[in-house]
């Protein structure tokens, strides 16, 4: 049960609008980081064209405080957005693209203890909101769903719980971030002791469907086309499951065990087969395909393609192009890694110590990779080898959310601030010093028979 809010004519009055399509908030623009990873959510960044020469160093546009949080800036209708948190308000700002200048901000209580276990990260907010038609959707620790006019920041509607999260195993409250998609709303809500995921009228705040199942994971739901059917996929505390988007009924299931309930990892759709990942379960494949006439449960299964169990992947999602799968393992104390789509076999690895995280970026050829000890790494995708062509200084504090990168500026999440980093064209390289050519006299001296 909730409380839905309606905040003013306004929740009514907004057209459905906006660019709904595969892979969540305004999957068609090349100029904002709307959502989660980026405008089709996979962690592409489809507008970035990398300088002929990279600077020494980037160029630091602007830095200013901000709250606690792993939520990501998002950037969408020319401004910045972030969720954060103040004392035990969380806070929804607007920042100006050009200065961080703040354009408005709005607070609401927290509602969510976190358990005392959880000691290496702060009491949230760590779901990233989703920006599309002119509203902002922000999904709280504590499972406050708001949705706010992007211009103005006026609330235009909210779901509260009716009673508090459960944070006896699900340590550090919600972290599944918003999708959305064909007009909806999509969150993965509730705790240890149950939970649903939910689509909701992204205008208005009706609900529309929801499957109810096992409490949220960590991971943020992703939608994707498998075996022919539109569909969203996410992880509940032990399973992965796809449900479809025209009812919310469930179409498959697969087992995803993990003792502390730590599913982080995004799920990554990969055509017809989908890319599993974990700190417990190591990576694999998984190919979506109809049950066996007469079988009883969900009419599609799951059959794996191939399973690593000794590559294993913690906060960091990997991203896949053209064969190759390119990620972070917390073995070695952080190490990269590229495998082979097809195979699941490692074409090579980084030395290891590179980090304690470290989220990617698809920039075309290049790997962009931030580092949670604020480095960030200019990575080629090769087939062969690892080789970092550059590394940047990007902050003083740890940077554990996801960065956006929006034409060649990088916001970034520092512990209590938030930054822009510009990527400019460097010099390009001294040309090599021409030899003169000798002299007549000197070639006299050395030949003087001639």
């Amino acid at each position: 049960m909730r409380t839905l809010v309606l905040a003013g004519a306004l929740a009514f009055g907004l057209g459905a609008g906006g660019a709904f399509g595969q892979q969540g908030a305004a999957a068609d623009s090349e100029d904002a980081w709307p959502q989660w990873r980026g405008p089709m959510r996979d962690g592409r960044a489809p507008a970035f064209k990398a300088p002929e020469h990279w600077p020494k160093v980037l160029d630091l546009r602007w830095k200013v405080g901000a709250g606690e949080g792993h939520a990501s800036p998002v950037v969408a209708d020319g401004k910045l957005f972030l969720l954060h948190r103040r004392g035990d308000d969380e806070v929804v700002s607007a920042f100006a693209l050009h200065s961080g200048k703040e354009l408005w901000s709005h607070s609401y209580a927290a509602l969510f203890p976190k358990n005392s276990y959880a000691t290496a990260h702060p009491a949230g907010p760590f779901a990233t909101p989703a920006a599309d038609g002119g509203r902002l959707f922000t999904l709280g620790v504590g499972a406050v769903l708001s949705a706010w006019d992007t211009g103005t920041g006026e609330l235009l509607w909210r779901h509260t719980p009716e009673q508090p999260l459960d944070s006896s195993k699900l340590f550090t409250g919600t972290s599944a971030s918003p999708l959305v998609t064909d007009s909806n709303v999509i969150v993965h809500l509730g705790d240890d002791r149950g939970g649903r995921l939910a689509a909701f009228d992204a205008a208005t705040g009706k609900e529309r469907w929801s499957w109810k199942g096992a409490g949220p994971g960590y991971a943020s739901p992703v939608e994707t086309v498998l075996a022919g059917r539109r569909q969203v996929v996410s992880f509940t505390t032990g399973a992965a499951v796809g449900i479809s988007l025209d009812d919310g009924s469930l179409l498959w299931t697969y087992p995803f065990e993990d003792e502390w309930n730590e599913n982080i990892v995004t799920p990554v759709p990969m055509g017809d087969r989908l890319l599993l990942g974990g700190v417990r379960q190591g990576l694999l494949i998984v190919e979506i395909v109809p049950a066996p006439e007469g079988a009883e449960g969900p009419p599609f299964v799951p059959q794996v393609v191939w399973h690593r169990k000794d590559l294993t992947v913690y906060m960091s999602t990997p991203v896949v192009d053209d064969g190759m799968i390119f990620g972070f393992s917390n073995k070695e104390k952080g190490h990269f890694f590229g495998v082979g789509a097809e195979t699941g076999k490692t074409r090579w690895t980084s030395e290891g110590r590179q980090g304690e995280n470290a989220l990617l970026i698809d920039a075309g050829r290049l790997l962009l990779a931030l580092t949670t000890e604020a480095r960030l790494l200019v990575i080629p995708k090769s087939r062969e080898t690892f080789h970092a062509l550059h590394t940047y200084e990007v902050g003083t504090s740890a940077t554990w959310a996801h960065p956006a990168l929006v034409d060649r500026t990088v916001f970034l999440k520092e512990t209590v601030s938030l930054a822009a980093w510009q990527i400019d064209d460097g010099l390009p390289p001294p040309k090599p010093m021409a030899q003169p050519a000798p002299r007549a006299d000197a070639e006299e001296r050395k030949n003087p028979g001639r």
